[in-house]
């Protein structure tokens, strides 16, 4: 399958983005369109960071931030998510990784971003 990505269309104006890895213009148009996706399937979508995967640098990792996700809604964005990159591995080349996180639920790891 081959994505028809309307670049011109994805719309992130409601949703906080925070890029924290250099990214080539193709590889952002593609990370804006995973969050712009996910945001129309799954409201509570609320802010997304692009970061590197520490053990592969060539991954991008997109932190979804899903405000009141309980775990299977988190799951579902996830499955939702893989399914998109997978199809812009195959398409554009491009490895990414969709990661969910609850910011109402205190984690070690993540914080909401700013």
């Amino acid at each position: 399958m081959v994505l028809d990505i309307d670049f011109e269309a994805i719309d992130l104006h409601d949703i906080s983005v925070k890029v924290e890895i250099d990214l080539n213009h193709k590889q952002r148009e593609l990370a804006d369109y995973v969050v712009s996706e996910l945001r129309h399937h799954f409201p509570e979508v609320c802010a997304a960071v692009y970061e590197q995967v520490p053990t592969y640098s060539e991954y991008v990792q997109i932190t979804i931030f899903a405000r009141g996700a309980d775990e299977d809604r988190i799951s579902e964005i996830r499955s939702f998510g893989a399914d998109i990159v997978s199809d812009i591995l195959v398409d554009y080349g491009y490895m990414m990784l969709v990661g969910v996180h609850n910011p109402l639920v205190p984690s070690a790891f993540y914080q909401e971003p700013a």
